[in-house]
């Protein structure tokens, strides 16, 4: 898998991972558990990275607890994403 491709993955697996928290949210600690199943490895900055791109497309909105512990939250905006009402060549879904 290239860099590109598994950042568009990354970002896919965040929100699909949000989808299904209660809450909607996902910390970056949750997200690299995560993506150590779907046998993805990131670091921290990597997925500091994802984040901070999907909060730049309203998809998200980001609590960060200290530098170290970020909170993702899914948006309305993201939802639809996450359904098919919108569509964004940066995001790859499994749908």
């Amino acid at each position: 898998m290239n860099e590109t491709t598994k950042h568009l993955t990354i970002r896919g697996l965040i929100l699909e991972g949000m989808r299904y928290d209660p809450r909607g949210e996902l910390s970056d600690v949750a997200i690299g558990k995560l993506l150590w199943g779907a046998i993805i490895r990131a670091t921290a900055a990597e997925i500091h990275r994802d984040l901070e791109y999907l909060e730049g497309k309203a998809y998200i909105e980001i609590r960060k607890r200290s530098a170290d512990l970020w909170i993702g939250k899914l948006t309305s905006k993201g939802t639809d994403l996450l359904e098919g009402r919108i569509e964004d060549d940066g995001v790859v879904l499994s749908r």
